[in-house]
């Protein structure tokens, strides 16, 4: 078998965390899609309305598989090349306290269903 080679690539991932952002569960199917689209961040430029934990980052990775590297000794079975732009997480006082509020929430539900 030959080589394998494979590029992966990695564009605007980022996470966020809006606090005070409006619930879509009641809205129509088509108008939770239109809104999850619309969040989609994309090269003309982040979106301004979103409270970013870690703004949008990009990456890319090499990958070289040999799958003759066992009888062969000579060359590595997979070799892997990765380069990432740096990531600054920042989570502001009003994030913070929201995701402690759901983790608490969570972990009221699993402690009563542990009780019932």
């Amino acid at each position: 078998a030959l080589p394998i080679y494979k590029l992966v690539r990695l564009d605007f991932f980022s996470a966020y965390w809006n606090v005070n952002s409006s619930l879509y569960f009641q809205d129509t199917k088509e108008q939770i899609l239109m809104h999850l689209k619309e969040g989609i961040h994309s090269h003309l430029g982040k979106n301004k309305d979103f409270q970013y934990i870690f703004q949008p980052v990009s990456a890319s990775a090499k990958l070289y598989i040999n799958p003759h590297a066992e009888t062969e000794l000579q060359t590595p079975k997979l070799d892997w090349n990765m380069q990432v732009e740096n990531i600054a997480i920042e989570l502001t006082k009003p994030q913070y306290l929201s995701i402690i509020d759901l983790l608490e929430s969570v972990d009221y539900i699993a402690t009563s269903e542990e009780h019932t």
